[in-house]
C-alpha cells in the first residue's frame, strides 16, 4: 500500500476515533491512482519524452520493473521495441519521461505502451480491480519538427455576475456570488498538430492561476492543469463576504495582467505565449433605492446590477455546459466527513492529503 493511501487510512481512522457532534462538516478527498499517458499523437522532436502520470504513489524510476513500460518504433516493414530512458519529473504526484536512447527520430512514429498487470508495487491494484482505471495504456504518436517563434491568442469572454463553485475546507465546494470571464488559449495553425501533447497555463499579474471549485480538485489537476482540449478556465473575483477557509482561488477586483502560455513537458525551449491582456474584473455595484431607508444589515445580499450580468442567466464553463460543482452536491472524490471541529475548521484528512501532494492553496 503507498504512502498517501496508508496516511489516508490512518488520518480516517483517527478522526472516526473522535468523532463527537460538531457545527460544521469537513471536506476529506478520497485519493485514487491513476495511469495515464500525457502525450497525443503527435509529438515535437525537442520533446523530453512520453510523459507517463502514475497518480501519486511515490514510485522511483529505479522501482518499476522490466515489461511494465514498452516503447516502439513504428515501421513498415515491422515495429521494432528500442531501448529506452526515463526520468522522474516534478514531484506533484509521480511522472515519468521516457524516450529512446537514440533520441527521437524526425518523420518517425513511436507506441509507448504502459502495462500495470501483474506489478504489485503500482499501488493501483484497488483502481483497477474496481474497474476505475485501465490497467493498460498506449499511446502512438508521430515526431514533427517545431520552430518556438509562434504566438497564442488569448480569448476573453464577457463577465458574468452569478453564483459558482468555489473550494471550501468545510464542504469541499461552495456557491459564492461571482464577477467571472471565461478565458481561453487559441493556438495558431502550426502548433494546433500538438495540441494534446502541450501544457498550458494562464498568468494573472505573473502569477500561474486557475479556478478551483472544489478542495478535491487537487487529485484531478495535471501538470498542465488547463484541459488539454478545452485550454480555458474562468477569471473569477467573489461579490460576497466568505468565510475564511473558503473560496481561495478567487482573485481581486479590479484591472490584471493576464497571459496565455503553452510549452512541452520540462522544455525551457519550446515554450509559447500570448500578447499580454489587460483584463477588468468588478463587481457590479449594488443598486440602493433612495426612498427605501437605511438598509437593514440582517438582510442579505443586495441585488447585482442587471446591466452586468443575469444571476440567472447561467455561467459559462470551461467545458462548455453550466459549472456543476455547486454546494449541494459533492465533487467526484469528495465526500463530507464530521471531525468534531468547530464551523469553519479544516478537515484532519484533507490537510494531510493536500500537504503530500504540495498543492498550495491560491490567494490573491
Amino acid at each position: 500500500m503507498n504512502t498517501i493511501k496508508s496516511l489516508a487510512i490512518v488520518a480516517a481512522l483517527a478522526s472516526t476515533a473522535t468523532l463527537v457532534p460538531a457545527e460544521a462538516d469537513a471536506c476529506s478527498c478520497i485519493f485514487e491512482c491513476k495511469n495515464t499517458i500525457l502525450t497525443g499523437s503527435t509529438l515535437a522532436s525537442g520533446a523530453e519524452g512520453f510523459y507517463w502520470f502514475l497518480a501519486g504513489s511515490g514510485v522511483a524510476p529505479g522501482d518499476i520493473p522490466d515489461g511494465v513500460l514498452t516503447l516502439e518504433k513504428l515501421g513498415a516493414d515491422g515495429d521494432e521495441v528500442v531501448p529506452y530512458v526515463i526520468s522522474k519529473s516534478n514531484d506533484r504526484g509521480t511522472y515519468f519521461l521516457i524516450k529512446p536512447e537514440a533520441g527521437f527520430e524526425v518523420g518517425s512514429s513511436y507506441r509507448f505502451t504502459a502495462d500495470l498487470s501483474g506489478w504489485d508495487g503500482s499501488g493501483c491494484a484497488f483502481e483497477i480491480s474496481s474497474g476505475k482505471i485501465e490497467e493498460v495504456v498506449s499511446v502512438e504518436t508521430e515526431i514533427i519538427e517545431v520552430v518556438p517563434t509562434s504566438k497564442l491568442t488569448l480569448a476573453v469572454g464577457d463577465i458574468t455576475v452569478d453564483s459558482i463553485g468555489f473550494e471550501s475546507e468545510a464542504v469541499c465546494s461552495e456557491d459564492f456570488l461571482s464577477a467571472h470571464r471565461v478565458v481561453s488559449i487559441e493556438l495558431p495553425p502550426d502548433l494546433e498538430p500538438l495540441a494534446d501533447s502541450l501544457f498550458y497555463d494562464i498568468t494573472v499579474d505573473g502569477e500561474s492561476y486557475l479556478h478551483i471549485d472544489s478542495s478535491c480538485a487537487f487529485q484531478d489537476i495535471l501538470p498542465n492543469e488547463l484541459d488539454q482540449t478545452v485550454r480555458s478556465t474562468l477569471l473569477a473575483t467573489i461579490c460576497e463576504d466568505v468565510p475564511d477557509y473558503a473560496g481561495g482561488s478567487s482573485i481581486s477586483q479590479g484591472t490584471h495582467e493576464v497571459i496565455a502560455r503553452a510549452k512541452l513537458p520540462e522544455s525551457d525551449v519550446f515554450s509559447w505565449k500570448s500578447d499580454p491582456v489587460m483584463i477588468d474584473l468588478n463587481c457590479p455595484e449594488p443598486t440602493i433605492d433612495p426612498d427605501a431607508g437605511p438598509s437593514d444589515p440582517d438582510a442579505g445580499p443586495i441585488d447585482a446590477d442587471p446591466d452586468v450580468g443575469s444571476p440567472d442567466a447561467g455561467s459559462p464553463s470551461p467545458d462548455g455546459g453550466s459549472d456543476g460543482s455547486g454546494g449541494d452536491s459533492q465533487s467526484e472524490g469528495c465526500v463530507q466527513a464530521s471531525p468534531g471541529a468547530p464551523a469553519g475548521a479544516p478537515g484532519a484528512l484533507a490537510l494531510a492529503l493536500l500537504g503530500l501532494v504540495g498543492l498550495g492553496r491560491r490567494r490573491r
